[in-house]
């Protein structure tokens, strides 16, 4: 599941950095920019790496330091950069996003790179980014099944730095915690949440570790939640996000969460129906909440990863 490398696989070339996962013999090449302004990974992109796999192509992420352990999980090669710009304005106060870039870093650093941005933009799964060269998006919904895309999730590992490992080793951080990645436009949700003890709900927990950590952040999440027993409650585009982690998740929403649910094992995508704890829908809207029966459920039963 995860799986600690040494830093100095990570090569660097001027202001990018390279780390080859899997050195495929092919000079096919799909480049690809999972991200505009936020984070909008998903399970698509297991599906796309599947697809890539059975065809031999070599799949290129382009990705900032920080989503190293996200990314890792479906590239075989990441293209990396340590942006100042996405650390600073993580968590924005005026915005209350985790910003990852700019159009400034989109167009200038990756210069050269760009084939494919593939993130949703609309309502549709299949309505992804029109700047697509290669023809992927409408080709790997019908070349990777059910089972191919289940056997994938839950054999992939999560790629961690030795050097992130060791920064969350010299952190001293609570344990067996319930964390909140909940946009504050949710009051209802957030109201609810404060009769319990919710840490992050006005980002303050997570900021305080960010300047700690910088580039190291979400890998010292992912090992809080592995090794601390963090317990994670998203909302919002965090939810995305965190159903592509090992973490332990106990409560994921999201609008958008169209992906692939179908696809997958009803214990790991379950948020149609209320029963299939740990997710609870993805319609969702800012004057949503939930109720204290249901509240009670989420908080005693035992999380597990998100994949399981």
């Amino acid at each position: 599941m995860i799986e600690i490398i040494k830093d100095k696989f990570i090569k660097k070339n001027g202001n990018l950095y390279k780390l080859i996962i899997n050195d495929k013999k092919t000079k096919e090449v799909i480049t690809i920019n999972p991200f505009s302004t936020e984070h909008y990974n998903d399970i698509d992109l297991f599906n796309l790496r599947i697809y890539c796999d059975k065809n031999n192509i070599k799949l290129r992420v382009l990705s900032t330091m920080n989503y190293l352990p996200v990314n890792s999980q479906y590239a075989d090669e990441l293209i990396l950069v340590e942006n100042k710009d996405h650390m600073q304005k993580a968590y924005d106060s005026t915005d209350n996003v985790t910003t990852l870039n700019s159009s400034f870093f989109n167009t200038k650093i990756w210069i050269g790179y760009f084939e494919t941005r593939f993130y949703q933009i609309g309502k549709n799964p299949l309505e992804r980014d029109c700047y697509d060269k290669t023809g992927i998006i409408k080709k790997i919904y019908n070349e990777v099944d059910i089972k191919e895309l289940n056997n994938f999730i839950l054999n992939k590992k999560v790629f961690i730095r030795e050097s992130s490992f060791e920064a969350f080793k010299n952190l001293k951080l609570p344990e067996n915690i319930f964390i909140a990645e909940i946009k504050p436009t949710f009051k209802n949700l957030i109201k609810t949440l404060r009769k319990k003890n919710v840490f992050g709900l006005d980002y303050c927990f997570q900021r305080e570790i960010l300047e700690k950590t910088k580039h190291h952040y979400m890998a010292v999440q992912i090992l809080s939640s592995i090794n601390l027993d963090w317990k994670i409650i998203g909302a919002g585009g965090s939810a995305r996000l965190f159903s592509m982690l090992p973490t332990k998740n106990i409560l994921l929403m999201a609008r958008d969460l169209y992906g692939n649910d179908e696809k997958i094992k009803p214990k790991k995508m379950g948020w149609i129906k209320k029963e299939n704890f740990p997710w609870l829908g993805n319609q969702i809207n800012k004057n949503w909440t939930i109720d204290d029966v249901d509240l009670e459920t989420i908080f005693t039963q035992p999380p597990q990863p998100s994949w399981l």
